[in-house]
């Protein structure tokens, strides 16, 4: 303790001792200036080493700022630090409107494959503010298409996606070329957001053999999906069975697009057939019985059917499809309009081998109107030479007001002689 007291009161006892230790040389340079004027210029110098010369050179000024006891020093400046930069006027606006701002931003397709110059994946990488807020967008997560090539990348990745969506509904679409191999990993990511579900498209390939998929996570769990595509390639029924089971237990589907080339009236007949409103088909081999099919439809109001070849058998009693408004159909299947009966008809569109779509719109109609009567038969049954003239019209068969056929007939007939029968089939069936 009394090491410390003692040292505690060392800076006052320097700071005396320099203030006296200035005195005495103030004085010292007087008396020495002094002495130094009343003796002649010739007079014998001191010795070098004498103490006033040493005392002298003593830099006292530079002594005190190092010990830092001279209360009348300045203080040193500090550096100044530069203005923090402005921030830019976009980062200014209220997350609400920059959040609509990203909704635009994002690919208009139903199903965008994600790329790091667009939506929303660009977005976060602008700046740390807009990557928090495109994080914290669920609805800019909705939408993705995944290519399925690599597993231990494509598996993290779509897992990350659907983590950002919350609790959004969802369009997914995945294509995967199985190569006869099981791929349950990226099937399970999916399925294990089944209840948000709303249209899904599955693109399977390489699949003729046994079971090598799941969809068991998704069973009875897809309360919200409305709409599905099926697209397959080389796929035995019993890795179709799966997607057909599935669907079976979605109460809201309304819309399916089946596109399978090895595809039969028995796998069809397993869909949820009677809910549909709108029903795309398409095969490459095989035969349907299209008539068996559509006498499922009850609701269905659009139909789009292309390939094989449907011998419906004679005699058979015609279909009646009362909600039927438009039909796209294969040049070659327009022998199914010759038994059906559709009253709503609205739109007729035929395709020839080159993809060529001829469209009849027997009414011109607004929504408001609840029922159009039906089209007159104008046309007869067989081919019509493209030279012939336009079909002559009984009194008993004039045209509705607000739609005359003379004038898609003599369209029609000039492009192809046998797309003329076709369109009177079509007029006949809306009869």
């Amino acid at each position: 303790m009394g090491l410390l007291a003692t040292l505690s009161f060392l800076p006052s006892v320097l700071h005396l001792e320099i203030s006296n230790t200035r005195r005495t040389l103030a004085s010292l340079e007087s008396a020495n200036y002094s002495v130094r004027a009343s003796r002649p210029h010739h007079a014998q110098t001191p010795p070098p080493s004498s103490y006033a010369e040493q005392a002298f050179d003593i830099n006292i000024t530079e002594l005190v700022r190092r010990i830092g006891l001279d209360d009348d020093e300045p203080l040193t400046e500090q550096p100044q630090v530069p203005p923090a930069p402005q921030p830019s006027p976009v980062s200014t606006l209220p997350p609400e409107v920059l959040s609509h701002i990203f909704a635009c931003c994002i690919p208009q397709e139903q199903f965008p494959v994600p790329c790091s110059t667009e939506a929303p994946l660009l977005l976060s990488h602008v700046s740390g503010y807009w990557r928090d807020l495109t994080l914290a967008l669920p609805h800019l997560w909705t939408a993705l298409h995944i290519n399925y090539k690599d597993p231990a990348s494509d598996i993290a990745f779509a897992s990350l996606w659907l983590s950002r969506s919350g609790n959004q509904l969802l369009n997914l679409s995945i294509a995967i070329d199985f190569n006869e191999r099981p791929q349950q990993g990226i099937i399970d990511v999916l399925c294990r957001h089944a209840p948000r579900w709303k249209h899904v498209r599955f693109d399977f390939r390489h699949l003729f053999c046994e079971p090598m998929y799941s969809l068991d996570l998704a069973q009875n769990n897809i309360p919200n999906l409305k709409a599905f595509e099926f697209h397959a390639r080389d796929v035995s029924n019993t890795n179709v069975w799966p997607v057909t089971h599935l669907l079976s237990s979605a109460p809201q589907l309304r819309e399916i697009t089946w596109v399978d080339d090895l595809a039969d009236t028995d796998t069809l007949l397993e869909l949820p057939l009677y809910n549909l409103t709108h029903l795309s088909l398409a095969m490459d081999h095989g035969s349907l019985d299209y008539l068996e099919v559509l006498e499922q439809c009850e609701n269905l109001e659009h139909i789009r059917i292309s390939r094989p070849f449907s011998h419906t058998p004679a005699g058979r009693e015609p279909l009646v499809l009362p909600k039927l408004k438009s039909v796209n159909i294969s040049y070659d299947l327009t022998n199914v309009l010759d038994h059906l009966v559709l009253p709503g008809l609205r739109e007729v569109m035929i395709s020839s081998d080159g993809d060529k779509q001829i469209q009849v719109q027997p009414h011109s109609y607004s929504q408001s109107l609840p029922h159009l009567p039906p089209l007159p038969h104008a046309y007869a049954e067989g081919p019509v030479p493209a030279s012939a003239s336009t079909p002559s019209i009984a009194p008993s068969e004039a045209p509705v007001d607000g739609w005359d056929p003379t004038g898609h007939a003599r369209t029609l007939l000039a492009q192809d002689e046998c797309l003329a029968s076709l369109v009177g089939r079509a007029l006949r069936a809306a009869g």
